[in-house]
């Protein structure tokens, strides 16, 4: 149905999206401010995968 077909095309849109998002991040980087209010959405469990994530990968790369 069309309804299936359209759900799979927000899928894929939301996705792309969120790469375009990580990838923007990644090379402009983003202000304390809207990480902050960004983390603040995520539920404990997420926020200690975050947290350890930008321990391990983001802020050793940070002198680029």
């Amino acid at each position: 149905s069309s309804s299936a077909a359209s759900d799979v095309y927000k899928r894929q849109s939301d996705t792309i999206a969120d790469m375009a998002g990580a990838i923007a991040e990644a090379y402009y980087g983003a202000d304390r401010e809207m990480k902050d209010i960004a983390l603040s959405y995520l539920d404990l469990d997420l926020l200690d995968i975050a947290e350890e994530f930008e321990r391990r990968f983001v802020l050793p790369n940070s002198h680029k």
